[in-house]
């Protein structure tokens, strides 16, 4: 090889080498599945949660409103690996997720009792995330048997009644419809009225409303916006049954995707899912004060329930704090279920104080996820 040749031989090497390190990096990408349309809330919170985590790492993560798995399949599906983060709707299998089943069980008992709030969803979000995350290894074992890290998970706003038209004055006139619900605890506060139990997905109450499958509906004021019921629905009663429904993650991680992230990545999904169950809990709210201005323009009717149902319910919420113990130890064979329960409650209240007059300050209860219960786990080994 001449002088020449070798100048120019080395001159390229150094001129790949040089584009080799100048290249930028290739963003890895994470499928993030919700069972929901693009507007719907929990979707929007994929989107807060897949934003941050963009921001502060180089990772991509797609978000797949509906196309990539259904509510249905997603618990499964990210067991699976079909997906690397997704929405799961842990009241869909219950007996999967039975220990966290005890808390989100009591969303109508502990939300009706103790400190009274106008507000509970936000509450209720932080004390589910806080038990799971912080005091509860069983419920981390459930998460690791399927397969998935918990993030944390936020909650709805306060139930109420939705009617297609169907006048209620007393209590007497619940008994005999047919009310759509979501969850066992709202099941049983149905049937305790007299009224008959629905079971049909929130994509299809449209349908049942104006196909007579339903009279009415137990689910927040959102849901009306949400679903776009106005032209089916004709009252909202306010004040009961006052629980929320927690039984939902933000974004549960594929195990096997978060084993493969830095401590640095780790970090940055648990601020993401802080900023995401945030932003659940609060939208559900605002949302449902729109949706509730648009009715009155809209000239459906909006009134408090009357005051014997709010009594009842109050009755029932206190008693059913004992059919859940039940239901616990003997469909689901929980150990501890009083212990549990009653740590559960007492973070409910702990959450009812520390969010009063921040319901509407989304920043405020990021803050309150990030700094009791998120910065306390240990990235490196949490979920492991």
């Amino acid at each position: 090889m001449t002088l020449l040749e070798l100048v120019q031989s080395k001159a390229i090497a150094a001129a790949l080498a040089t584009s080799i390190v100048a290249s930028p990096a290739v963003a890895a990408e994470m499928s993030f599945a919700v069972g929901f349309p693009d507007k719907q809330t929990n979707t929007q919170a994929a989107y807060v949660m897949a934003e941050y985590v963009a921001d502060n790492t180089d990772i991509d993560v797609k978000v797949y409103p509906i196309s990539l798995l259904s509510l249905a399949e997603t618990s499964a599906g990210l067991r699976d690996g079909l997906a690397d983060i997704g929405f799961v709707v842990t009241g869909y299998t219950p007996s999967d997720y039975a220990e966290m089943g005890l808390a989100t069980n009591l969303a109508l008992s502990a939300n009706s009792t103790g400190k009274q709030t106008e507000y509970p969803g936000a509450a209720m979000g932080l004390a589910v995330t806080e038990y799971v995350m912080l005091h509860c290894p069983e419920c981390q074992a459930e998460m690791k048997k399927m397969n998935q890290v918990y993030l944390g998970g936020g909650s709805s706003a306060s139930y109420s009644i939705i009617c297609a038209n169907t006048e209620i004055d007393s209590a007497a006139d619940l008994k005999g419809l047919k009310i759509r619900t979501a969850g066992p605890e709202y099941a049983r506060w149905v049937e305790s009225f007299g009224a008959v139990n629905v079971k049909i997905p929130l994509g299809e109450v449209y349908e049942g409303f104006s196909q007579g499958v339903m009279d009415c509906m137990l689910n927040p004021p959102n849901s009306v916006e949400g679903s776009q019921l106005y032209d089916v629905i004709k009252q909202v009663y306010l004040g009961a049954p006052k629980g929320t429904y927690a039984a939902m993650t933000t974004g549960n991680v594929n195990l096997d995707a978060w084993k493969e992230l830095s401590v640095e990545e780790k970090t940055a999904f648990l601020r993401g899912a802080a900023e995401a169950s945030a932003f659940t809990s609060w939208n559900y709210l605002n949302e449902g004060e729109v949706a509730l201005k648009k009715m009155e323009e809209l000239d459906i009717t909006v009134k408090p329930v009357p005051d014997d149902i709010v009594q009842t319910s109050a009755d029932f919420a206190k008693s059913d704090i004992a059919t859940v113990a039940e239901l616990m130890k003997s469909q689901y064979n929980i150990d501890d279920v009083e212990k549990k329960m009653n740590t559960v409650v007492e973070l409910v209240e702990k959450y009812k104080v520390l969010t009063e007059g921040k319901e509407r300050d989304r920043a405020a209860l990021a803050q309150l996820y990030w700094d009791h219960i998120m910065s306390k786990v240990d990235p490196a080994t949490y979920g492991s």
